[in-house]
């Protein structure tokens, strides 16, 4: 039997955002489109309390493809799962926020998960979104606060880290 070509294995969403890896969604890709009912699932699913009972969470599949630049970047493409990436690294940003507001220490350490420092030292989100979504997310990512500004409450990036504000 000839061997696959594919690789299966299971990760946790620490390993997955670990600081050195970038992840591309693809413009054949749709564009983020979540809303309040499957953000609000997946926040029940992974904070509610019959999540403690089944740890750890199943977050469903993520299908990768690496692709190597022209200035030799390796960057993940995601072929599948970029809805819940995007939506986790929202709740992410929005969690760091909170522990800013509460003056916690990690709040700064934790941004590792939201921002790679591997591109010659400059700090750029490990997601990249499609380009309209991408200018909001980024700008969101940098200062969650924003989310309420009219620029940007009215985008599904801004609608989406809204919800996820209110479910916290």
């Amino acid at each position: 039997m000839p061997s696959s070509k594919y690789e299966v294995f299971s990760q946790s969403v620490e390993v997955l955002l670990s600081p050195n890896v970038l992840f591309e969604i693809p413009k054949f890709q749709r564009t983020y489109a979540w809303g309040g009912e499957e953000i609000g699932q997946l926040i029940s699913d992974v904070f509610g309390e019959s999540s403690r009972d089944d740890l750890p969470y199943f977050l469903g599949s993520i299908v990768i493809a690496t692709k190597s630049t022209s200035d030799g970047v390796l960057s993940e493409i995601i072929l599948d799962g970029q809805q819940r990436l995007t939506t986790i690294s929202l709740i992410i940003a929005a969690l760091v926020q909170r522990m800013n507001e509460n003056q916690l220490e990690d709040a700064t350490e934790n941004k590792k998960y939201l921002f790679s420092k591997r591109v010659k030292g400059s700090r750029k989100p490990k997601l990249t979104l499609q380009d309209d979504d991408q200018r909001v997310y980024e700008t969101l990512l940098n200062d969650t606060s924003l989310y309420i500004d009219v620029k940007f409450r009215d985008t599904r990036v801004g609608t989406a880290l809204g919800k996820i504000f209110k479910a916290l």
